[in-house]
């Protein structure tokens, strides 16, 4: 099933630079095909003021993305799968695919899957909710991490094979207004 969504991303001109501050490229991803190419270089799915990456820069975000590092066990039998989250949140809209270290070790962990978890939620303007909300992302889920508790989170680009997509009813359930999620096509 083809799911089509409305989802803002700005987008560096280079990938894996750490020290990387700009993101110039606004793009609207509408659907996983579209999401996989854009994910590639580095990026975030927070506007930034001026396209510079800072907490004083911090204009808007429609995300809540967070991490399933499976970090809580060694025993591959109890590491969660893309599946597994969305059957935990059967009703949130949210994109899943694989982040840069994805079955590859990491902490001295041995490889196992790892995953971006992007929550739709709705319009954030500050950065102060925003702590709130990677604050709140507690109460819903103990499995997934934020990705950064600041608003100036950005992802390093990275080749993604697959990302699940999930329609969803609501926005995220830890969402600071908790109405309808609007954005989806034919909603």
């Amino acid at each position: 099933m083809n799911v089509q969504f409305s989802l803002p991303i700005w987008v560096a001109r280079c990938q894996g630079n750490r020290t990387n501050c700009l993101y110039p490229d606004a793009y609207t991803a509408t659907d996983a095909e579209a999401l996989k190419r854009l994910v590639a270089n580095d990026h975030t799915f927070i506007c930034l003021k001026n396209s510079y990456r800072s907490e004083e820069n911090f204009s808007y975000t429609e995300t809540l993305v967070t991490d399933c590092d499976n970090t809580h066990s060694d025993n591959p039998d109890d590491w969660i799968t893309k599946e597994d989250i969305m059957n935990e949140f059967p009703v949130v809209a949210m994109l899943i695919y694989t982040s840069r270290n994805h079955m590859k070790p990491k902490d001295g962990k041995s490889p196992r899957p790892k995953y971006h978890v992007v929550f739709f939620v709705e319009r954030i303007t500050s950065p102060e909710d925003y702590k709130r909300l990677m604050q709140k992302r507690r109460d819903f889920s103990r499995t997934l991490t934020p990705r950064r508790r600041t608003p100036r989170a950005s992802s390093m680009g990275i080749p993604v094979r697959r990302c699940m997509c999930s329609r969803g009813t609501s926005t995220c359930p830890c969402s600071l207004t908790r109405t309808p999620l609007r954005r989806w096509t034919g909603r």
